[in-house]
């Protein structure tokens, strides 16, 4: 329990003997093997300016500390209903409202993958997200006034830009560093059966689950053989000039709401019994955990790429502290992680090649429009007074900045384009380490 102990934000210290209940060790079906669909690799693929990536934080966090992750299915309900019967014989209506992951690229593990790191300055587009699930198809037709009718069960699966996530940091007290260790999850308090969409998504994608996404378990071998879903989200990160460090943060959350609902005790799965009685669908999802706590043994300062979740037992009304929304799995003894492939599309990378030399540069937003202003991230090796010219496609000087001090690393330098016409630049730094030159777009 060593990460319940030492979470700094407020809300923790004032939780009720409800609350404490509900950091008992999670029941999984464990001991149930899943034979996992394959993934493809990670690829770059060159695009325009920038790069196309596909991003895995399991097996970026696998890469980084040589620790094997597991897997257990997770079930998602609108309410506690539905049960769950264990090879073991145990049973349990420990479901979840919603499941989801957060994906903040500028995670230094993503170089034992090995992916582009990103900064706070890179926008980039999510492609596509794509996850293994696990459809529990118990009940195919159902009696409607005399007519059967196929049963169509939905998915709602919501994604989210920083603006609509509560994105903060807890500190470990025993920690002589005093580390900030980041946290993201949607906004949203409270949580009603058979309406646990968050309006804080900027988009929503409703999946109409029928026979043929049935997926195949067989209860005496105790496997499932699960199906990929692969989405299409559309949005871009909320990045923009002098933009805050946590803006490049994105997330997602599964909903999942039956079209028969599941009166107490039904079953979704009984790993002991092939023949018991069938009334509900299930859907639940694959998620990686490891024997180690996850993050405690990483360098990196941006600590974002958990998974959340929140109880189903939490009924409409309910508030129990901080279990009255989503919760980060960070916070359990043993953390659970999403295996989600997320391919992202960057035009703006904050490229190898900015660590590469003893002074780097990168124009950011690029193009630009004569009424934003860009920005040249600068990268230096050591502390330097640095300078720039803006030169037009004529080699004419067409606007310069004033010498600044910038230290070590990356640095901000505006450029004003207001006064610009359209057209290509190019931007040239002038330091104690040297120049460098970059050509930008104003339209």
């Amino acid at each position: 329990m060593k990460k319940l102990l030492f979470l700094g934000f407020t809300v923790l210290a004032a939780m009720s003997a409800n609350a404490q209940n509900l950091r008992q060790p999670i029941v999984r079906d464990q001991g149930i093997r899943a034979i996992t669909p394959t993934r493809a690799k990670s690829t770059k693929v060159t695009r325009r300016a920038g790069t196309s990536e596909l991003y895995n934080y399991v097996d970026a966090y696998t890469n980084s500390t040589s620790n094997q992750s597991k897997n257990t299915l997770f079930w998602i309900a609108p309410d506690s209903n539905a049960c769950v019967v264990y090879p073991t014989g145990g049973k349990s209506n420990t479901n979840f409202h919603a499941v989801g992951g957060s994906f903040d690229p500028k995670d230094t593990t993503f170089l034992d993958a090995p992916n582009t790191i990103l900064t706070k300055f890179n926008p980039y587009h999510v492609d596509t997200l794509r996850f293994v699930k696990a459809y529990r198809r118990n009940v195919n037709q159902v009696n409607v006034n005399g007519s059967l009718l196929e049963v169509v069960d939905t998915l709602f699966v919501q994604y989210y830009n920083a603006s609509g996530m509560n994105i903060t940091a807890y500190n470990y007290q025993s920690d002589p560093l005093k580390k900030s260790y980041w946290y993201g999850v949607p906004k949203g308090t409270t949580f009603v059966p058979f309406k646990a969409t968050n309006k804080s998504a900027i988009k929503t994608d409703t999946i109409l689950l029928t026979t043929a996404d049935a997926d195949s378990f067989n209860i005496t071998g105790q496997s499932y053989f699960p199906s990929v879903i692969t989405l299409a989200p559309d949005f871009n990160s909320l990045s923009t000039n002098g933009t805050a460090i946590t803006s490049n943060v994105v997330a997602y959350s599964i909903n999942f709401k039956p079209m028969i609902p599941a009166q107490l005790n039904d079953t979704i799965l009984d790993w002991t019994n092939a023949n018991y009685t069938k009334k509900t669908n299930g859907f639940g999802v694959s998620l990686a955990f490891f024997d180690k706590i996850p993050h405690d043994n990483l360098n990196t300062p941006y600590k974002i790429n958990n998974t959340f979740w929140t109880y189903s037992e939490l009924l409409a009304g309910t508030k129990v502290s901080i279990w009255q929304g989503y919760v980060p799995t960070t916070i359990y003894p043993t953390g659970y992680m999403m295996n989600t492939d997320i391919h992202i599309t960057c035009d703006n990378l904050s490229t190898k090649e900015l660590m590469n030399s003893n002074i780097g540069l990168a124009i950011y937003p690029n193009p630009t429009a004569t009424n934003n202003n860009a920005t040249a991230v600068v990268n230096l090796k050591s502390a330097s007074m640095v300078s720039a010219k803006v030169y037009d496609i004529n080699g004419r000087v067409v606007l310069s900045t004033s010498t600044k001090a910038m230290n070590a690393g990356l640095n901000e330098l505006p450029l004003a384009t207001s006064n610009l016409s359209t057209g290509i630049y190019t931007v040239t730094i002038e330091s104690a380490a040297g120049t460098k030159s970059s050509k930008f777009i104003v339209k």
